[in-house]
């Protein structure tokens, strides 16, 4: 199934320039990182973005250990910090680099200028959360291509709690899509971005789940908490804070100037 996911992702990134192409990408300058003069610094934007993520994930995992939802897990010992760090930040950057320069910097952006912001702001996370479900199950690998391509497109939607997940991606989203809408650029939701997959990275690595533990409506049964209402909640206020408090950077942004 990894190897899988990999020949999938290889083969979005080759088709990525000639789908985006045909909504409106305007070639490679034209995927979000080249912030208009005059507007906010990328670097601290990056890093805005990154603290930002690292509050939410953070603030979910704290809750976690206080609750008695995880504990440390006793068998990793101080020389593994040092890989949780290395993983963090390949894990991290290279998740955030490719998913928001392919999702929010040219199919968002894209769609943006032709259909206005709300519209591409709700193709573009349907897109981002279905996709974290393109898996095939090891079974369906074994009875060839057509069932596997099958298992990959719909086996992943059996998953429990799949309408909580896909709820809490797609606005996941959302808010990364408003960040790049606010701010003209990627760069914050770049940092912000890494900073998440980073820690959710470091949490299954570091944390384990406490004996006799129960799933838990408000933080659920995944390391990434997507499947918990307390993320839903947390996503919820988060993106009323950015539409308000980043309401005068709107004018910084040309993505959704028409076509």
């Amino acid at each position: 199934p990894k190897l899988l996911r990999r020949v999938q992702t290889i083969v979005a990134v080759l088709l990525a320039p000639w789908l985006m192409k045909r909504i409106g990408w305007r070639g490679w300058q034209d995927l979000g990182w080249k912030p208009k003069a005059g507007g906010p610094r990328p670097l601290h934007d990056l890093f805005r973005g990154f603290l930002l993520g690292l509050l939410l994930m953070g603030g979910l995992i704290v809750v976690s250990l206080w609750v008695g939802n995880r504990a440390w897990d006793p068998k990793v010992g101080p020389s593994a910090i040092a890989d949780v760090m290395m993983a963090f930040l390949l894990t991290g950057l290279a998740v955030g680099v490719l998913e928001e320069t392919l999702a929010r910097g040219g199919l968002y952006r894209s769609l943006a200028r032709t259909w206005g912001p709300v519209a591409a702001m709700v193709v573009t996370s349907v897109i981002f959360a279905y996709a974290h479900f393109l898996e095939a199950t090891p079974e369906a690998i074994a009875l060839g291509p057509v069932e596997t391509v099958r298992s990959s497109l719909m086996d992943g939607l059996a998953a429990n709690r799949v309408l909580l997940q896909l709820l809490n991606l797609s606005l996941l989203s959302v808010l990364l899509c408003v960040m790049v809408h606010k701010r003209g650029d990627i760069w914050m939701a770049v940092g912000f971005h890494a900073a998440a997959v980073g820690l959710i990275k470091s949490n299954g690595v570091l944390l384990d789940r406490v004996h006799q533990w129960q799933p838990n409506l408000w933080l659920g049964t995944k390391r990434d908490y997507v499947d918990g209402a307390l993320c839903t909640l947390l996503l919820l206020l988060v993106i009323l804070w950015a539409s308000v408090a980043w309401r005068k950077i709107g004018s910084h942004s040309e993505i959704t100037t028409k076509v």
